[in-house]
């Protein structure tokens, strides 16, 4: 495993995944270096970390733990029906010197929880269910990191291609704002 972000996006955010692979085994190695996990457990706590705004899929969350197990970076343990996780002393030593990296990352998703939250209790106070709203709270949250993603690819197009861009972007606003103007609040 290497530690790397993805420079096309904003500090490293994947458009389409709230995490990169190696991103998801640092944050990993960092809960297991404050206590042991089970899978749906480790999953939890990522979850508690960022306020709700980002679960692992099981799907993203096994292949890294046995990457990071391959690597030799965490051992595991059967306890009845559940494999316990640990981390290694080698996985402490890769730990430490990506630390740099590893706090970045921690500190992007509870920033992200933080704003999930406040953006989820706006979305609570209009919507007509908890279920709305966090749906609501989690489409927008999604609608803006896509953009964000796409706008920072553009910065290395040519001229021609950034007024293209900025024309789309002022004619959305302009709707958007059409939108907003047209309906009633709350």
């Amino acid at each position: 495993m290497t530690a790397s972000t993805r420079p096309d996006l904003p500090m490293g955010m994947p458009a389409a995944r709230k995490l990169s692979g190696d991103e998801l085994g640092l944050v990993l190695l960092t809960l297991l270096a404050d206590a042991d996990g089970y899978g749906t457990e480790l999953g939890d706590r990522i979850e508690y970390l960022s306020g709700g705004f980002y679960r692992p899929s099981p799907g993203s969350l096994y292949p890294v733990l046995t990457a990071l197990g391959r690597d030799g970076y965490v051992a595991q343990q059967r306890e009845g029906r559940r494999k316990y996780y640990r981390l290694t002393d080698r996985g402490r030593d890769y730990r430490r010197e990506h630390a740099g990296t590893a706090e970045r990352v921690v500190a992007r998703l509870e920033r992200a929880g933080r704003k999930y939250r406040a953006l989820r209790q706006a979305m609570a106070d209009i919507a007509d269910s908890d279920e709305e709203g966090a749906s609501l709270a989690q489409d927008l949250l999604e609608a803006r990191m896509e953009l964000k993603s796409i706008l920072h690819r553009s910065l290395d197009r040519p001229p021609a291609v950034q007024r293209r861009i900025v024309a789309l972007l002022d004619e959305t606003a302009e709707r958007l704002n059409a939108i907003l103007d047209e309906a009633p609040k709350g």
